[in-house]
């Protein structure tokens, strides 16, 4: 009788048991799919420790130097970032160019200063075999600046010596923001203002800059394109397969004067003019970067659209047409953007810049077209299934300056304000 009671004890709390570890393990196995289904799905704007990349630890990097700090370029490298930009010690000097390494906790490594007596800023930054060449602007009279202003490159070691620095310029005000590393040389982009010096061509006022130079950063060419008034380009990207230059920005010269329209104006690697594009709408449009893909090339920045602000994004085909142009977003401007390409039914454009609420703040997003064949404007109006998934930042004041795309990561940088100064800002997301 004993043994029977003791077998219908031991059932009935086996019975128990499983009822309490089947739901358990039920539970636990919906758990891993989710988890599993997670991992699998491209999380872009995730926030969330598992579904960050362990590359880099950091979502973000705030860096306070002096009165001022901005970051107008970064780029990813030896498992870090490197950002170059400018700072200000305090009101009463001038800017100093500024090279920050941060590790990937975002921890800074090491600091470099570059200036003299007057204002230096670095905008852009290349590779050149395990070295940096860094381009931006100067105006101290010691480098040997010509005018106003003259463009500057650096040639710098992964530990922030200065190999060399080079200034060119003519009797005015020549400036540089963007550097393209073209496989036997590098093209630094900008504006020049009078002819004389390095400026071999100069067509009224400001005018686009394009030059060339070979490794040890001597010139090779020099074009200038523009008319009788104000062109300035901002933009530049270089894609090897067409061995295309393509530069892109703002000109008054061929309209009335008031108007501002975009220009884009593709170069072989001999300086040679391939083709130009123009963009326009009723008012000013102004270009103020451009980056090529596999199906195209974009071009984003902003316009004055019925009396507002609004950014655009345009697309122009490698043979120089003017695709589409894209406005949105009220009360912003699109500074850098670069493309995300899985197929050509799904083009993702990760863009950057500011977004004025009353205050600019930084400001980041996806633009995302899901069927390109059907993305065509007219008149304003579009049959595209778009979206736009738009990031800002709460800020007193800040802007993001530029956009990068790796294999893991997407990185903007610029300035935020924090603690009544303005400080480098990076974000760092995964892909």
């Amino acid at each position: 009788m004993k043994s029977r009671k003791s077998k219908s004890n031991k059932a009935l709390t086996l019975k128990k048991i499983t009822m309490i570890i089947l739901p358990l393990i039920t539970l636990l196995g919906i758990g891993i799919g989710v988890y599993a289904v997670l991992i699998k799905t491209p999380l872009l704007f995730a926030n969330s420790e598992s579904s960050r990349e362990k590359k880099f630890f950091k979502d973000e990097i705030v860096y306070q130097y002096g009165y001022e700090v901005r970051f107008n370029k970064v780029l990813r490298d030896n498992g870090g970032i490197l950002a170059v930009g400018s700072y200000l010690k305090n009101p009463s000097e001038k800017y100093q160019l500024l090279v920050v390494s941060f590790d990937e906790n975002g921890k800074e490594l090491w600091r470099k200063e570059f200036g003299g007596t007057g204002d230096e800023w670095a905008f852009d930054i290349a590779k050149k075999g395990d070295n940096y060449i860094i381009v931006g602007t100067t105006s101290s009279k010691e480098f040997g600046v010509k005018g106003r202003y003259d463009a500057l490159l650096l040639e710098m070691t992964p530990k922030g010596n200065i190999v060399w620095s080079r200034i060119y310029g003519g009797p005015d005000w020549d400036r540089a923001y963007k550097i393209l590393n073209v496989g036997d040389g590098f093209v630094f982009v900008g504006d020049n203002f009078k002819k004389g010096g390095d400026v071999v061509e100069n067509f009224g006022e400001h005018d686009y800059w394009i030059v060339k130079v070979n490794p040890q950063g001597n010139i090779e060419w020099s074009r200038s394109f523009g008319g009788i008034r104000w062109d300035r380009a901002y933009g530049a990207d270089y894609d090897p397969e067409y061995k295309m230059i393509v530069v892109t920005g703002s000109s008054n010269s061929f309209t009335d004067g008031i108007r501002y329209d975009g220009y884009t104006v593709a170069y072989d690697l001999q300086g040679q003019e391939i083709w130009r594009s123009v963009l326009f709408n009723s008012n000013t449009l102004w270009p103020l970067d451009v980056t090529i893909s596999k199906s195209g090339i974009f071009v984003g920045g902003y316009v004055f659209e019925k009396g507002k602000e609004k950014s655009f994004i345009a697309k122009i085909s490698k043979s120089g047409k003017v695709e589409y142009i894209k406005t949105f977003a009220e009360n912003t401007r699109i500074h850098s953007l670069k493309v995300i390409e899985d197929d050509e039914e799904k083009v993702t454009l990760m863009f950057s810049g500011y977004k004025d609420n009353g205050t600019k703040s930084p400001w980041y997003g996806q633009f995302i077209v899901t069927n390109v064949s059907d993305f065509i404007i007219a008149n304003g109006s579009d049959n595209s299934k778009d979206v736009v998934i738009e990031y800002p930042i709460k800020s007193e004041y800040g802007m993001f300056f530029s956009t990068t795309v790796d294999s893991d990561l997407i990185v903007f940088s610029g300035m935020n304000f924090v603690n009544n100064k303005l400080a480098g800002y990076i974000r760092i997301i995964p892909r």
